[in-house]
């Protein structure tokens, strides 16, 4: 699926969040939840997160 189909998708079926998804250091899935609006901004430069996020740093 392109990224232009995806936003297609959210829009047809009316989504309003995303979560956004990166894995630890230690292997555990860490998620956040992005407005449906700012599709294009997770993709690029990238969703962003805290450092508190990431358990030991």
């Amino acid at each position: 699926m392109t990224p232009e189909q995806a936003k297609q998708f959210l829009a047809e079926n009316k989504v309003k969040f995303v979560l956004a998804q990166f894995v630890d250091i230690h292997g555990a899935a860490k998620t956040k939840a992005v407005p449906a609006s700012h599709f294009d901004d997770i993709l690029n430069p990238g969703a962003g997160f805290a450092g508190f996020a990431i358990w030991g740093l």
